[in-house]
């Protein structure tokens, strides 16, 4: 029975720690993917300033 108790435990660790892997992998990938489509934006507004400097006044 002990045994048995264990083994549950050791399975609900494992399924907490795949649980939280899987979650910072989701989030991870959100943050990067909104990062690259930041700077993306970041820099086209910088090459359209410096290709036409006057077109913002």
């Amino acid at each position: 029975m002990v045994i048995l108790a264990l083994l549950g435990v050791v399975l609900a660790l494992g399924a907490v720690a795949v649980f939280v892997r899987v979650s910072l992998t989701r989030w991870f990938r959100y943050w990067l993917v909104r990062l690259i489509y930041e700077n993306r934006a970041q820099t086209d507004a910088l090459r359209d300033a410096i290709e036409d400097p006057t077109e913002g006044d």
